[in-house]
């Protein structure tokens, strides 16, 4: 559906619309003035009226048909003008004002606004909530305009009562409250006002019952055939995803269809979406590309996020974070939360950009805003950490607390972990409690000990304390989350910070060899290699490291690599010396292409075409392409031809 907003610039084309008034303007009675006694203009100012004669043009104002009624005369910019009296007239003239906005202009429309609004006029009403709510002329203010739109809405304009309903979900300047709001989009949608039976359907089709569902449909159903793309494609959305409709993929991929030739360019990006999946199709990515296309050079914020998301992870096309951060930008200034995230993900790891924390978190301050979690969650750590931002707990608590509240478990335990400490809040076991109890009901709460955990290993945001971090780890470990098993093995195993115990640190790296960690299997590897906690065993190391290398650990590559060359654990091999260096972590170091040539100085030419045989299928079947330098991005669009 187009922005919540856009019935603001419907307000004119919708005039016509409304119903049909007991007297027209020019039947009122010619004494028209303004209600408010302490607005009404001067004697001596007041225009002079003119009564043209029924039946003549001599004095009828341009293209107006003579008639029986009053207008007012005023001169506007050397020539004379006739308008409607009382608050039409002043609306139109505040028009004149509005649309040249300077700060004057915006002030003396305003006020004639406000005159015509108190004297009855809708459309002008509903201007004074468009410029409190988007702050044109007077300070931004969501009570004011909510006053004004609802002024507008019990007089019966369509696009008011829209607004209202949209203030009244969101709770701007009004009391949160869905059930008003689908008042308000029925009292719109009975005058056949689209966006408002667009909206009182998703509103029904939220609610998810069988009943809520066909009266969602009959919605969506009454907007197309009021020609309306996006009713059709709204029912396409129920033929895709309901139950009560089939699903039917062939009506839903039909109706796609037509929204999109009727305009609606999220049409295209769900025809894309279903060939990406091969939801009720045969999976063709090619032609969800070209769909997903099409849709973003129609402006669809959701097709171009998709295009960039198929070239950042490589998706049928070849990965390229360039044409990525492209995209996401493409999406992010359509507003698209999703995409602003990606974008701070991008400065923030620095992933085809250079790592800026402060444009960073201007994209997460976006997505945030948008709704997205996890943007709460990164502005929290960045504040907590001093990532782009003056470190300040008050702040990280402020977003931890919005991530928290809307089920963030990482967020509510470290709620509880700030609660304990006072950091950014006053000492409370009560809350502190309260949140470990809410995050301990999230299954997938794992990661979110562990995140915890490593806060307090390396002391950064919080004090360094080396036993509470074995005790958070201990938990996500115990939930088999392989990371934290990894970080326990190798405390144990370097013996720095805590007593040194191999045979715990085996314990740990067996836990998460088990589910095929590649760094745990590699550390076994080690342990084997050097004799620590078990039998110096170089065989069984290769085994170890061969299980690592080919889940793509570039270290245990190297190693193996080192291995065949010297013949240690296994027959010396300068073929599979070769291969294994060559796809390894370190194939970048210094002189490593001489360190390569030396493998193959003795080697024969069937040795040397048998090593380079082996390198490119181990390159293809198990190197780390994550490995690959990212290209600095400075300008996503560096010349017309680089650009998609």
């Amino acid at each position: 559906m187009k922005n919540s907003y856009v019935a603001f610039v419907l307000i004119l084309g919708l005039a016509g619309c409304q119903s049909t008034p007991s007297k027209w303007w020019w039947q009122q009675p010619s004494k028209e003035t303004v209600s408010s006694p302490a607005q009404k203009v001067k004697k001596s100012k007041a225009p002079k009226k003119i009564h043209p004669a029924p039946n003549t043009k001599k004095h009828a104002p341009r293209n107006i048909k003579p008639f029986a009624g009053t207008f007012w005369s005023k001169t506007w910019s050397g020539r004379k003008i006739y308008l409607p009296p009382g608050p039409d007239g002043l609306y139109v003239k505040a028009e004149q004002y509005y649309k040249t906005p300077t700060p004057g202009n915006l002030i003396r429309a305003r006020e004639l606004y406000e005159r015509a609004a108190r004297g009855g006029n809708a459309l002008a009403a509903a201007r004074l909530g468009e410029m409190y709510y988007y702050g044109r002329g007077v300070e931004p203010n969501y009570e004011n305009a909510a006053y004004w739109f609802q002024k507008a809405a019990k007089q019966g304009l369509a696009s008011a009562q829209v607004v209202m309903g949209d203030l009244a979900l969101k709770g701007k300047g009004v009391p949160k409250n869905r059930q008003q709001a689908q008042i308000w989009f029925a009292q719109a949608a009975a005058q056949n006002n689209v966006d408002g039976i667009l909206r009182l359907g998703r509103l029904y089709e939220a609610r998810g019952d069988t009943s809520d569902v066909w009266r969602a449909f009959d919605l969506y159903q009454r907007a197309a055939n009021l020609h309306a793309a996006e009713g059709k494609y709204y029912l396409a959305h129920l033929y895709a995803t309901r139950s009560e409709m089939g699903p039917d993929y062939r009506k839903a991929l039909h109706f796609y269809g037509e929204a999109a030739k009727a305009g609606y360019a999220e049409g295209y990006t769900a025809i894309g979406e279903m060939y990406l999946s091969g939801q009720g199709v045969a999976q063709d990515k090619r032609y969800a590309f070209h769909n997903f296309n099409k849709a973003a050079k129609a402006g669809s914020a959701k097709g171009a996020f998709n295009l960039g998301v198929m070239y950042e992870v490589g998706d049928w096309v070849k990965k390229d974070y360039r044409k990525a951060f492209y995209w996401y930008r493409q999406a992010a200034d359509l507003n698209y939360a999703y995409a602003a995230f990606r974008l701070g993900e991008f400065y923030s790891l620095g992933t085809g950009v250079d790592i800026d924390y402060v444009i960073a978190n201007y994209w997460f301050k976006q997505a945030a805003e948008g709704g997205i979690l996890v943007a709460d969650v990164r502005l929290a750590d960045h504040y907590l950490t001093g990532r782009g931002f003056y470190p300040s707990a008050d702040l990280a608590f402020k977003h931890y607390l919005t991530a928290a509240q809307g089920g963030d478990p990482y967020a509510q335990y470290m709620l509880n972990v700030m609660y304990l400490r006072g950091i950014g809040t006053s000492y409370c076991l009560k809350q502190a409690v309260y949140w470990y109890e809410r995050a301990q009901k999230d299954r997938n709460n794992a990661s979110a000990k562990y995140r915890v955990a490593r806060l307090f290993h390396l002391g950064i945001g919080l004090d360094k304390d080396i036993e509470e971090a074995i005790q958070w780890y201990i938990l996500a470990a115990k939930q088999g989350y392989v990371l934290a098993q990894n970080e326990l093995g190798e405390l144990y195993y370097k013996g720095k910070e805590v007593t040194q115990n191999y045979k715990k640190a085996m314990h740990y790296f067996q836990q998460a060899a088990a589910k095929h960690f590649p760094l745990a299997q590699y550390n076994i590897g080690l342990l084997y290699y050097n004799g620590f906690g078990v039998h110096e065993n170089k065989h069984t190391a290769m085994h170890w490291f061969m299980k690592a290398a080919k889940h793509r650990s570039e270290y245990a590559q190297y190693l193996i690599g080192e291995m065949y060359a010297d013949g240690i654990g296994v027959k010396r091999n300068s073929s599979e010396a070769y291969a294994w260096l060559s796809i390894s972590a370190d194939h970048r170091m210094e002189r490593m292409d001489e360190e390569l040539m030396k493998i193959l100085w003795h080697a024969s030419p069937a040795q040397e075409k048998h090593a380079l045989m082996l390198s490119e299928r181990y390159a293809r079947a198990y190197a780390n392409k994550n490995l690959i330098e990212n290209e600095t991005v400075t300008d996503p669009c560096v010349a017309k031809t680089d650009c998609p």
